[in-house]
């Protein structure tokens, strides 16, 4: 997609209105696309994709103000679930009415309306601005433009939060504006002409894409290969923006609860969401291939003990039990991976022979691990005297510490070898899990062979995550050792 999708869109059954608002916004600033309603046509989703602020008519069937609004609220959310995307991101519903709480309506009925299956189409707020205190309803003029844009800015700044991401959005569009102009800069003077402009930026985009994946891959994917010599640029322009005081005042109202001791702890689910989020790309979003760094691989091979054995030389109950010491009513629910990792040159090269990957499963929080001989213990002890500290305060007390002990001591520690991942909700998945990464065992496989396993990618490790992963691998690797006899 070439040109950015618009972030204020208006949507009015009325012409004169629609022209009055759209050009009012676009004089303000705030470039604007207008769509006229006359519910004989479907609107356009390509209209909505990156909407930030929605307005609408709350009369747009009939044009006609009644009391039925619960008609008019219905018509409304069936043309979100209609128009917004999934992928669009969030966006604020400013509603056109005179009648005071009709938006706190509005925003409940939708809250509760909106089908299950597409929270996106509900709006982050709903807010109601009365038209005819800014349009002359005749005639659709606006005597006031600057009072309309007050109006809508004063409205999404109640909201600090709605109004810091809103904010934060902007200014990585102002970064990656100046990070494109600091590129057309490398454009010589003379060349800066409609004749020879072209094949400047050719020149400069060709060397980029070269140094950065090697001469022999930049036709493997062209645009990768620009965004990986750009990142960095952008991403740092993006931390280290000169942000407005009234913009830090936005955002230290926005974060309000960081130093709050109350503040309670991510229960697994939402840890799980969240992380992946922060490290995880995942189908639908975003292209993944079984040869990506960081590519999630569900087991491509029969999960036998047979292939298991001739692929690492241990069973099932071997590997899971003995290495990541699972019990063995928990082999069930435990899912094996390949990871793909490797030199990030080799990657980037594109680099020819065979490709490395790290044996893993997906293991959920609820599965019951192998504990410790002496938590065990310490467990038995535990009811002992939980049933002598009915009557005594002091031996319940004792047993309550006791119970923290055993909690906090009861799993065998796995072997340095096995990379633990941050707790994550892996797509599809109904309960949180973590990716636990055996590095003794490596695989290598030709790329011929892993492009046949394109239906077998979960997700991908986004790059943080992935070389934390990769520093680990090595760090064990290359570990030194040394010759000591043990004392008694």
């Amino acid at each position: 997609m070439i040109f950015s999708a618009p972030r204020f869109v208006v949507v009015d059954d009325k012409e004169h209105h629609l022209l009055a608002i759209n050009s009012t916004l676009q004089l303000l600033g705030a470039p604007c696309l207008g769509v006229r309603y006359d519910g004989t046509e479907e609107l356009k989703p390509d209209h909505f994709r990156g909407v930030r602020c929605l307005f609408m008519d709350l009369h747009l069937i009939d044009g006609v103000a009644s009391t039925d609004h619960r008609r008019h609220f219905a018509s409304i959310a069936g043309i979100l679930e209609d128009t917004i995307s999934a992928n669009g991101g969030p966006f604020i519903l400013i509603v056109w009415s005179a009648l005071q709480n009709l938006d706190g309506e509005l925003r409940d009925y939708l809250d509760e309306n909106i089908a299950p299956e597409k929270p996106h189409a509900r709006p982050l707020a709903v807010l109601g601005l009365p038209k005819d205190n800014f349009i002359n309803l005749d005639d659709g003029t606006i005597a006031k433009p600057e009072e309309l844009r007050n109006a809508v800015l004063g409205a999404v700044v109640e909201n600090p939060q709605i109004a810091a991401l809103l904010g934060w959005e902007a200014d990585v569009l102002t970064a990656a504006s100046d990070t494109l102009a600091e590129l057309l800069k490398l454009v010589p003077a003379a060349e800066r002409i409609s004749r020879s402009y072209p094949s400047a930026l050719d020149t400069i985009l060709s060397r980029l894409a070269r140094e950065t994946v090697g001469r022999s891959h930049v036709d493997v994917n062209p645009r990768a290969a620009i965004s990986m010599a750009l990142a960095p640029i952008l991403s740092d322009r993006i931390l280290n923006q000169d942000v407005p005081e009234a913009e830090q005042e936005i955002w230290k109202r926005a974060l309000t609860r960081h130093d709050d001791k109350q503040l309670e702890a991510a229960s697994p689910m939402e840890a799980g969401e969240i992380n992946r989020m922060l490290h995880l790309a995942v189908p639908g979003s975003e292209i993944l291939l079984p040869t990506d760094w960081g590519a999630v691989i569900s087991w491509p091979f029969p999960w036998t003990d047979d292939e298991l054995k001739r692929l690492t030389g241990l069973t099932l109950k071997e590997m899971l039990c003995k290495e990541f010491r699972l019990r063995s009513n928990a082999i069930a629910v435990c899912k094996p991976i390949l990871i793909r990792v490797g030199a990030a040159c080799d990657y980037a090269q594109n680099n020819r022979g065979p490709i490395v990957f790290l044996f893993g499963v997906d293991i959920p929080e609820s599965a019951e691990r192998q504990k410790d001989s002496r938590a065990e213990q310490i467990e038995k002890v535990r009811i002992e005297l939980a049933k002598l500290g009915q009557e005594n305060e002091a031996l319940r007390g004792l047993a309550g510490d006791l119970k923290k002990v055993a909690s906090n001591d009861s799993r065998i520690k796995l072997t340095d070898a096995i990379w633990k991942s941050p707790v994550l909700l892996m797509p599809g998945a109904t309960e949180a899990s973590r990716l636990h990464v055996h590095i003794r065992f490596p695989q290598t496989h030709l790329p011929e062979t892993c492009s046949a396993w394109k239906d077998n990618v979960r997700c991908r490790l986004r790059e943080q995550l992935l070389m934390h992963l990769i520093s680990a691998a090595s760090n064990h690797v290359a570990r030194p050792g040394i010759v000591q006899l043990p004392v008694s």
